[in-house]
């Protein structure tokens, strides 16, 4: 299996970066929504997915693994977007929202889109592995490879629990029951599938 994305997926992840604030600005927009909508994994989706394919060696639900697929990689990008809107990037906040916003409007859309509780939407820690193996995963067609691409990224997830949280319903808990199973993809006992 392999590890890193072409370069084309990376760029075509960033392009659905672009994308997504532009979504998010819409939402806003609406108000519709007193803060950014942000949907979880289900854990019984995710448990039932991962120990089937685990027992069975294949996964047998690919329709339930793609929209596991879709709601973690619409969540990378929202983090994306949070870190590059709030200056927790290499980017400055002004330069990705003057095309949307006056600069006395861009504070009210940056807390209507981190803000959320127990905190901040924003995370240093573990977004570039995230957005490599999420551009991964839009290229990885077996099913069972892409499995394991989304397992390494609950692996990243794991490390913190708001991380955890903002992915999985029952977050860090979760994925340590999740973990103390036997393991898709591991045919040698392994069961860390982070590189």
């Amino acid at each position: 299996m392999r590890l890193n994305p072409s370069r084309e997926a990376m760029l075509e992840l960033f392009e659905r970066q672009g994308e997504m604030l532009d979504r998010m600005v819409h939402d806003y927009r609406s108000g519709q929504h007193q803060s950014l909508p942000w949907k979880l994994v289900p854990a019984s989706n995710l448990a039932r997915i991962w120990k089937a394919a685990a027992a069975e060696g294949f996964v047998r639900d690919a329709k339930g693994l793609e929209r596991i697929e879709a709601l973690m990689i619409e969540n990378v990008l929202k983090l994306s977007v949070n870190n590059d809107i709030s200056g927790h990037s290499h980017v400055e906040p002004t330069d990705v929202l003057s095309d949307h916003f006056r600069e006395d409007e861009i504070e009210a859309f940056v807390e209507w889109a981190i803000e959320c509780p127990g905190g901040w939407r924003i995370s240093d820690y573990g977004i570039e592995d995230l957005f490599k193996l999420a551009a991964l995963a839009t290229e990885t067609r077996d099913p069972l490879e892409k499995l394991a691409v989304l397992d390494r990224m609950l692996n990243v997830c794991h490390q913190r629990s708001d991380l955890a949280g903002w992915f999985v319903e029952g977050g860090s808990r979760m994925l340590s029951e999740l973990s103390a199973g036997e393991r898709p993809g591991s045919d040698d006992g392994d069961t860390s599938l982070t590189p």
